[in-house]
């Protein structure tokens, strides 16, 4: 049986009249079967997403305020890296960048 990983917990950092406060939420995302990598927090269409880069090659997209697997991507042959979130021409795109040398849009 494959282990199964999950995204680290996440941070929010909210500014306040008394200086910087922590929160930390209280929920999980499973579904890689290796390392996460990397994580990039975005809006679309009116909900907060989460794209999130592996060991096991894959990016995974993530509905934040459902906590529910949207898709994965699939296309790098070794370990996704990095993720970058950007606006282009009114659409929202992600880019991954990969140990494989390729960055996919």
């Amino acid at each position: 049986m494959k282990e199964l990983h999950v995204l680290p917990v996440v941070v929010v950092i909210t500014q306040s009249s008394y200086g910087m406060q922590r929160t930390r939420l209280s929920w999980e995302l499973q579904g890689h079967s290796s390392a996460v990598n990397s994580l990039v927090v975005f809006e679309h269409g009116g909900s907060t997403c989460l794209a999130s880069g592996s060991s096991d090659s894959t990016t995974k997209l993530w509905n934040a305020e459902h906590q529910t697997l949207l898709g994965t991507l699939q296309g790098h042959s070794r370990s996704v890296m990095s993720l970058a979130v950007f606006e282009h021409e009114g659409a929202t795109c992600l880019a991954s960048g990969s140990e494989d040398k390729t960055i996919k849009l």
